[in-house]
């Protein structure tokens, strides 16, 4: 009796902190860019130190959510966001045959939230949604 109640109590404490079983926490948020929530893009969180895994998901409506398998681990990070944008120009198709065009694509976010990010976000229980407002400039 004492042990299932004691299972029961971690099981709810677990829950209520959001981690799994595996030490993940869940991060969930909201992403702007130029103050307009990003439609679809993409989320990546790099461990700043060489111990955690990488995780990563995909932004839609301007909000993500890190559950589950793509869960992080605690830590700190480092947050790089992507999105996408029409150029205004056409290129050949993917997987098209020739002359058949499409709209070319290109990073919509600036470099210093993405390739060269200079976002971090610090993983551990009882943290609020991590938002982030990045800009293309």
């Amino acid at each position: 009796m004492r042990t299932a109640f004691r299972a029961a109590l971690l099981l709810g404490a677990l829950a209520l902190c959001g981690c799994g079983g595996s030490g993940q926490i869940e991060l969930t948020g909201e992403v702007t860019l130029d103050d307009k929530p990003i439609e679809a893009g993409a989320i990546l969180l790099t461990p700043t130190d060489a111990k955690g895994t990488a995780t990563g998901g995909e932004i839609k409506g301007g909000k993500y959510a890190l559950t589950g398998k793509q869960a992080p681990r605690p830590g700190t990070y480092k947050v790089s966001i992507s999105a996408n944008k029409k150029s205004g120009q056409k290129v050949q198709k993917a997987m098209g045959k020739p002359g058949e065009l499409d709209d070319e694509l290109v990073e919509a976010v600036a470099a210093r939230f993405n390739t060269k990010t200079e976002l971090t976000v610090e993983v551990k229980s009882g943290v609020p949604p991590a938002n982030f407002k990045v800009s293309a400039k």
